[in-house]
């Protein structure tokens, strides 16, 4: 049902702006144990023209949507629309500390996506950038400067300059507004 993983992922890029995530726990059982308010919020947001069921019923309804979706995507993924929003709904198995039934066993991450996350993820994929490039790419892509980039990755301006000059390369431009058009350009 859900890919255990015993490396905890660590991502190296946080984006200047809150983007909300919402969270739902799950016990052994698949029942729900816990819905964040931000994941409230989200699986709540009318969608214009929708009526008919209760907000609660609406709720429970969209609560058990987003479990079997992750639940059938076995560890990927699976995209949710709130109005005209978009989410990632990511599953996780939580470690077990105990085999009572109402421990949360497993719990579904919602974050918010856009079409431009989704362009650039392609363009790292069409370039081979590693996770370094891919990471200093997104900063540039924010318009900060390689001091403040460097700041960001915990890294030197020099070696700022390095990642840029391979992402040049790898993208056939010779400046950094080059690097910035070719990924607009791309999107």
């Amino acid at each position: 049902m859900f890919n255990h993983s015993t490396e905890s992922e660590v991502l190296p890029y946080t984006s200047t702006r809150p983007e909300p995530v919402g969270l739902i726990l799950l016990d052994a059982h698949m029942k729900v144990v816990y819905v964040s308010s931000t994941a409230r919020h989200i699986l709540s947001y009318r969608n214009s023209g929708e009526s008919g069921a209760s907000d609660t019923n609406q709720l429970a309804d969209r609560i058990q949507s987003v479990v079997f979706a992750s639940s059938e995507a076995e560890g990927a993924a699976s995209a949710l629309m709130s109005g005209r929003r978009r989410y990632l709904c990511r599953p996780f198995l939580l470690e077990l500390t105990g085999t009572a039934p109402h421990v949360p066993h497993a719990a579904i991450l919602m974050e918010r996506t856009s079409r431009r996350n989704d362009h650039l993820r392609r363009v790292v994929q069409q370039f081979k950038l590693t996770p370094r490039e891919r990471e200093a790419l997104l900063l540039l892509a924010e318009g900060l400067t390689s001091k403040e980039i460097a700041c960001r990755m915990n890294i030197s301006p020099h070696t700022v300059r390095a990642f840029l000059h391979i992402i040049m390369i790898k993208f056939g431009v010779s400046t950094r507004s080059g690097i910035v058009g070719k990924v607009n350009g791309l999107l």
